[in-house]
């Protein structure tokens, strides 16, 4: 039996899933792209901290703290799609920038927040983005 537009029962199951993995397609580019934005800041930031380790060879927490955001990126690049802290952030993006979120962020406290993240305590990797999640999320 076909449908209004003459299409078999089978060429609507093959539509529904074609169709349903073109919104997977585009989910998962919506989340590599916030996920990556989260992955080069915190490698961005590594960098950062190691050429302070550089200038201030005394404080070893400027190289703990790189090493700790280097495995806090290749933690966030390795989550599936559906973690639900991408899910949200990614949800918060305007989409001119995966970092441009829609709700007021005091820069400050932003730059705060990515400059002291791992330097005086060093959590695990999900505890870094949880820090990051619970920032711009919860505020």
């Amino acid at each position: 039996m076909n449908d209004q537009d003459g299409n078999q029962p089978k060429d609507r199951c093959a539509k529904a899933r074609q169709e349903q993995e073109q919104e997977q397609d585009v989910t998962r580019e919506a989340r590599e792209g916030i996920r990556d934005a989260i992955a080069d800041r915190l490698e961005g930031q590594a960098e950062w901290r190691e050429a302070a380790a550089r200038e201030h060879p005394n404080d070893e927490r400027n190289l703990a703290a790189a090493e700790a955001m280097r495995a806090t990126a290749q933690y966030v690049r390795e989550l599936p799609d559906d973690d639900y802290r991408l899910v949200e952030l990614d949800s918060l993006s305007v989409g001119i920038s995966p970092f441009v979120f829609d709700g007021e962020v005091d820069h400050d406290d932003e730059n705060r927040l990515w400059g002291q993240l791992a330097f005086n305590y060093i959590g695990s990797p999900s505890d870094h983005l949880d820090a990051i999640y619970t920032f711009y999320v919860e505020g």
